[in-house]
């Protein structure tokens, strides 16, 4: 992405990442304008319905959902509240955290929420990252599931694959989210992590990334950056710390106007020697989210005995071994100009996820052009030309999920000396330009083996090449 401000500014509700998957889902992959109140209908449908009419989704969770009158599940019982499909979902997924925040009535926040993080473009179009999403569970039943059978797929568990495409996607839009992945790997395993520590997690997290920033602004970030720098400004007011040196703006503010019930009420717990509860607001919408999406990629858990569901409906979070490895791989990184999704990003997660000590980094050409053709089958557009970023995306976490190192660079290295050196025509066709996120390709079914029979063993290439062809990634 390019950005010198990577950043997005979430909203509390952006919790369980499986409504994201559902959102694509009920997308579909035309890429017509969709109606909002259609993509609504078929989230709510079965979504949330009332979980008592789905007898074998209600049979496996009931006995499990105390915090719910006894035996709300069958038929002789009237109980006042029950739950919802989405929740028992997410129950019977086992997920280490059973907090949402969406409802039937505020259905449309998934759909606010696919638009704010890229998966849902103008005219209610699915976009290409959106399309990507769709291509890991596109034969998951999701078919049935759009027409109300909550048996037939589970949006909410994922995936080894689906867990590196979103951490991807999320640390591309928002650096942020990086910064607090290596803050909570700093961490012993296990510590606990109150709403307020990480409040001030994320405000260190913020402010860093501004820091980082802040010399790079180009004229049209102007605004965003400006917005990111009040709201780290007020997250730091909220929570008592001093605003970090050289990021915010040390302007005295006017005082915002008190009205006459809150001052009364200032007044008499002054009185009284009371302390008023400090508002967190934005900083619990800033921290809440991530966190909650962290505990989604396995960054993150809840609860120390297995089975304590009640641990895993608060907001306490402790690190993983994940967590862990993810941070003692980033320390031994060798930090060059390379951006980290550019060239890291997969051995990192391949010693978080899979605790591989030393992850293979493979660079030979069999094995890239053996991973790029696997990409390219799971996301190509039926008609036309497709975006090398997806390919190359969907290569990556594949060889990831195998266990193999091959970075975002390594795949575009290879087309790219497939299109400079005019090689295999007739067989790859170019669109577009020369950069990760404008190339577009078409590939035959025999591509890996053509490109073996004609490119060396291995590709010799600059490292400063790397990092300025790769500034888009």
């Amino acid at each position: 992405m390019s950005t010198a401000l990577p950043w997005t500014k979430f909203q509390d509700f952006y919790l369980r990442l499986g409504f994201l998957k559902a959102l694509v889902a009920a997308l579909g992959t035309e890429r017509r304008s969709v109606p909002t109140e259609t993509i609504l209908r078929r989230l709510r449908r079965p979504l949330f319905e009332d979980a008592a009419g789905h007898g074998a989704l209600a049979g496996r969770v009931g006995e499990r959902m105390t915090w719910y009158e006894k035996d709300w599940w069958r038929e002789t019982v009237e109980a006042k509240k029950t739950p919802t499909v989405a929740e028992g979902l997410i129950v019977d997924a086992d997920l280490p955290s059973l907090l949402f925040a969406i409802t039937a009535p505020t259905t449309y926040k998934i759909v606010d929420w696919g638009r704010n993080v890229g998966l849902l473009g103008r005219g209610n179009q699915i976009t290409e990252r959106g399309l990507t999403l769709h291509a890991l569970f596109a034969d998951k039943g999701i078919g049935a599931f759009l027409d109300g059978d909550p048996d037939a797929w589970n949006p909410f568990p994922l995936t080894m694959v689906e867990r590196i495409f979103f951490l991807y996607h999320v640390i591309e839009i928002d650096t942020v989210t990086l910064a607090l992945i290596d803050a909570i790997g700093a961490r012993s395993e296990g510590a606990d992590i109150e709403t307020v520590d990480a409040g001030k997690m994320l405000a260190g997290a913020l402010s860093s990334v501004l820091s980082k920033a802040q010399h790079d602004i180009r004229p049209p970030e102007i605004p965003a950056y400006r917005t990111a720098l009040e709201l780290a400004a007020t997250i730091c007011e909220e929570l008592g710390i001093a605003p970090p040196t050289g990021v915010m703006d040390n302007r005295r503010r006017a005082p915002r106007p008190m009205n006459p019930a809150a001052k009364r009420k200032a007044l008499m717990a002054a009185a009284s020697g009371s302390a008023l509860r400090r508002a967190h607001k934005n900083a619990d919408h800033q921290t809440i989210p991530r966190f909650e999406q962290l505990v989604d990629l396995g960054f993150l858990t809840k609860g120390r005995q297995t089975g304590d569901l009640q641990a895993r409906r608060k907001w306490r979070w402790h690190p993983t071994p994940i967590a862990l490895r993810w941070a003692s791989a980033r320390n031994r990184l060798i930090h060059g100009t390379a951006p980290f999704l550019w060239e890291g990003f997969a051995a990192v997660s391949c010693h978080a996820y899979l605790d591989i000590e030393t992850p293979e980094r493979r660079t030979d050409t069999r094995t890239i052009a053996t991973y790029l053709a696997r990409g390219y089958r799971t996301v190509r557009r039926s008609v036309g030309h497709t975006p090398f970023d997806s390919v190359a995306l969907m290569a990556m976490a594949l060889g990831v999920e195998d266990g193999l190192a091959i970075e975002m660079v390594d795949f575009h290295r290879l087309m790219l000396a497939i299109k400079t050196q005019g090689l295999l025509q007739g067989e790859v066709f170019f669109a577009s330009g020369n950069t990760l996120d404008k190339m577009f390709v078409s590939l035959r079914e025999d591509f890996a083996e053509r490109v073996v029979a004609v490119l060396p063993e291995r590709l010799e290439w600059e490292a400063a090449n790397d990092a300025a062809k790769g500034g888009a990634a």
